[in-house]
């Protein structure tokens, strides 16, 4: 890393602030793929604190931003940007940190405070990651089917279920429900099913062997559509998907906070990406220019193919990838089918069905319960209805 002046660096970003500019900044001080945040770093302090002790009469206003990923080491992944109500910087902390020695440290702390408390009411934060998967899952069970939420709306659930799991979990019912839930999931991933598919994976046998030879099909014929944009990109999938690995398991080796260094992961997936597509793409324009001239093409088209071929492969590429996101649904959605045609898949799937409207009565009576424990106005701010109430 180079080497930076800390001095001139805060120097700038006060003169920024002054001048009614805005700094974003990460108080982590680093990417990681933990549930929970990591320790604070002072920096964001240090900037707020400092730029109103050098310019009086300026008033900083601290906006926490949430970041929410959906499967965030996958290309193209959902994420949701969250912001919260601006932060007015106290102006006993800016005298205090006037002061210098322990008492600066002392307000550094304590706006360093504010700005956790803040963070957390846009953040989903679990304490680990069977909890998340506990939460997610119950989540689902508690949305009625054909109930759509936004990804906001998620979110917030995210959150109100993990607020609500830290505050009861010691409860009896709430550390026998999480129990159930994660034997629920555990039944559900044995199977290879998801947890919306679970209600619709038994059919009559035609409906099931129909609608798989169709899902066929249509899934051969995207393939035919996403092959030429797959086999060109093949290179830049296979050397992205293989150097993110190594940099994932080599920054998972120095340090003590990541779990799997998924951060890693989608950080080199794009870095390869955006290094290798115009190198290989470059590389397809001179073979392509190459076989026109071996063709004997005309010369406007000898001209024209590396334009062409470097216009064209991005387009490719793109058709490709919505294909393949089509396509992956539709795989998805194969097995259940097939697993609906064996007859002696019958009896667990049964089971599996019971067990999810028993676990969808048992979430709705424990939020019912310590719901209005936790909100005073429960009944207000409920973004839905529980699936066990609908009729």
């Amino acid at each position: 890393m180079p080497f930076v002046d800390q001095a001139e660096m805060y120097s700038a970003v006060y003169d920024k602030l002054k001048q009614g500019g805005c700094i974003g900044i990460f108080p982590e001080g680093g990417s990681h793929d933990r549930t929970d945040f990591l320790p604070f770093k002072a920096g964001v302090s240090i900037m707020a604190l400092g730029a109103m002790a050098a310019n009086p009469g300026l008033q900083v206003q601290i906006v926490p931003v949430g970041l929410s990923y959906f499967h965030p080491h996958r290309f193209r992944s959902r994420a949701v940007v969250e912001f919260g109500r601006a932060i007015a910087v106290p102006e006993e902390l800016v005298e205090q940190f006037k002061s210098g020695g322990t008492a600066k440290r002392e307000a550094s702390g304590k706006l360093l405070d504010i700005i956790y408390d803040a963070l957390k009411t846009v953040t989903v934060r679990a304490p680990d990651y069977d909890t998340l998967m506990v939460i997610q899952a119950a989540r689902r069970l508690y949305k009625s089917p054909g109930q759509h939420l936004s990804l906001g709306q998620v979110v917030e659930l995210n959150k109100r279920f993990i607020a609500g799991y830290m505050h009861f979990k010691d409860e009896p019912r709430v550390r026998q429900l999480r129990e159930n839930v994660m034997k629920y999931n555990r039944l559900v991933r044995d199977l290879g099913l998801r947890d919306h598919q679970v209600s619709q994976a038994k059919r009559s046998y035609w409906k099931s062997l129909g609608l798989l030879l169709y899902r066929v099909v249509l899934l051969s014929i995207w393939a035919i559509f996403a092959l030429p944009g797959v086999i060109l990109n093949g290179p830049i999938f296979l050397l992205a998907t293989l150097l993110s690995r190594q940099k994932a398991r080599e920054a998972l080796a120095a340090s003590t906070v990541k779990v799997a260094g998924r951060d890693v992961l989608a950080t080199w997936k794009v870095l390869v990406s955006l290094g290798a597509a115009p190198v290989l793409y470059s590389f397809y324009s001179v073979l392509a220019t190459v076989v026109a001239i071996k063709a004997g093409a005309p010369m406007k088209w000898r001209i024209w193919t590396p334009f062409l071929t470097m216009a064209g492969l991005p387009i490719l590429g793109y058709f490709a990838l919505k294909f393949g996101e089509a396509g992956m649904d539709v795989l998805k959605s194969l097995r259940p089918l097939v697993i609906s045609l064996i007859p002696t898949q019958d009896k667990q799937l049964d089971r599996l069905k019971a067990m999810r409207r028993e676990l969808q009565k048992e979430v709705s009576e424990t939020i019912e319960e310590f719901g209005p424990k936790l909100y005073e106005d429960f009944d207000d701010v409920s973004l839905l209805y529980p699936s066990s109430n609908r009729q």
